[in-house]
């Protein structure tokens, strides 16, 4: 699922969040461990997700096909689905599990923010020259 060495270095780099953020939680939550289950459940979700879209959008690049576009997109829509029924479901079940939730889905997002402003200010210097 995550064949090129950008998305192995977001994983990697996510990781590295994600057990910071598990620190986190252990030192200022009250329920410290629904949220870090939901925090790992979130953050597995997330990084699916991540490997799905980035799978996806790579087809849509390189397909003419108008069908085979459509069915991508519909793809994408199903995943989005997938995410709010998640969201709806650890919502009913506690709150803090819905915040862990929240936290793992968001774990992507966040780290390529931090990836995208260590790059501007110069304190990640990694290029990534592949060839697929």
């Amino acid at each position: 699922m995550f064949k090129t060495e950008y998305e192995k270095f977001v994983i990697k780099t996510a990781i590295l969040v994600l057990s910071l953020i598990i620190i986190i939680d252990i030192m200022f939550l009250s329920h410290k461990w629904l949220a870090i289950i939901g925090l790992l459940i979130g953050a597995v979700f997330g990084m699916l997700k991540f490997g799905i879209t980035a799978a996806l959008i790579s087809k849509i690049i390189s397909y003419s096909e108008r069908q085979a576009v459509s069915r991508n997109i519909i793809m994408y829509l199903i995943c989005l689905v997938l995410t709010a029924v998640i969201f709806f479901v650890s919502a009913h079940i506690h709150t803090y599990i819905l915040i862990g939730m929240a936290e793992g889905v968001l774990l992507i997002p966040f780290t390529l923010f931090i990836i995208c402003l260590g790059g501007g200010t110069g304190f990640i210097k990694k290029y990534f020259n592949e060839k697929n």
